[in-house]
């Protein structure tokens, strides 16, 4: 038997089939959507940061090709930056807003 539950305004009320039968908090899904962009932030960070390296041991001792590779790096690494500073900031807001079980980042 499938479940139906009922969502109510001060203008419209009907019934909205759940097949999953619970309810799911929008917060959830929010941090769930944050914490996957912010997980693929991270790992495109590191990729950039890997494929810099590789550039500046393939550099051959060229000047051009080793002041691109560490400026890749550089830029590599500000990125990383960024991601986690923004995961952080996020993560800081959602716990003074009092948003249970947001989690972003692992504990450590």
């Amino acid at each position: 038997m499938i479940k139906l539950i009922k969502i109510t305004s001060a203008l419209v009320s009907f019934p909205v089939n759940n097949p999953a039968n619970k309810v799911v908090k929008l917060n959830s899904i929010l941090g769930l959507a944050g914490t996957v962009v912010f997980w693929i932030g991270v790992g495109l960070s590191l990729v950039a940061i890997m494929q810099s390296g590789i550039k500046l041991m393939q550099s051959k001792g060229d000047p051009r090709e080793i002041q691109s590779a560490q400026q890749a790096l550089t830029w590599s690494v500000a990125g990383m930056v960024v991601v986690l500073a923004a995961g952080g900031i996020v993560t800081l807001f959602a716990k003074l807003l009092g948003i249970e079980n947001f989690k972003l980042l692992p504990d450590f």
